[in-house]
């Protein structure tokens, strides 16, 4: 019996070990993969070769809806909040679920419409060259703009 107890623990001991090594290697591996793509938008915003001119452009384009945005992202999280409260609750209201979905809905709807006509502020900032490397770039325009708006918007 003792045997058998000793084995099981060795055994379990055994998938403990084998599961941690697999969650650190996956956390390396999304460091991995958040790090190339890093290096890969800092690789496309030196690639656009910006002027001071413009970067003071896509400061302004970005400092325009910051204040449009702050609002609906703020209300946003409270409002995802209360959806994930609505649903961990003891009991289950189906109808305050929609509703609050709806709610979420209605602000990402609100945000991306604003992205939308921010992204296209920003692409206005670029010449004919600069978009087509950013459209040679196997990532998203409107990603790569934003970040190059909010990186030069800190300086």
């Amino acid at each position: 019996m003792r045997k058998m107890f000793a084995r099981s623990i060795i055994l379990m001991l055994f998938a403990i070990a084998l599961t941690a090594g697999a969650a650190f290697a996956n956390e390396g591996a999304m460091q991995n993969h958040w790090g190339a793509k890093r290096a890969a938008v800092k690789k496309v915003i030196a690639a656009l070769n910006l002027t001071g001119a413009q970067k003071a452009q896509m400061r302004a384009v970005a400092g325009k809806y910051r204040p449009e945005m702050k609002p609906l992202l703020k209300n946003m999280r409270v409002e995802r909040k209360k959806l994930g409260e609505l649903m961990n609750a003891g009991k289950i209201d189906d109808d305050a679920i929609r509703a609050q979905v709806g709610k979420v809905s209605s602000i990402g709807a609100d945000l991306a419409v604003k992205r939308a006509h921010e992204i296209s502020d920003l692409k206005a900032v670029l010449t004919p060259e600069q978009m087509q490397t950013l459209k040679d770039s196997k990532l998203k325009p409107g990603i790569v703009l934003m970040l190059v708006a909010q990186h030069h918007k800190k300086r």
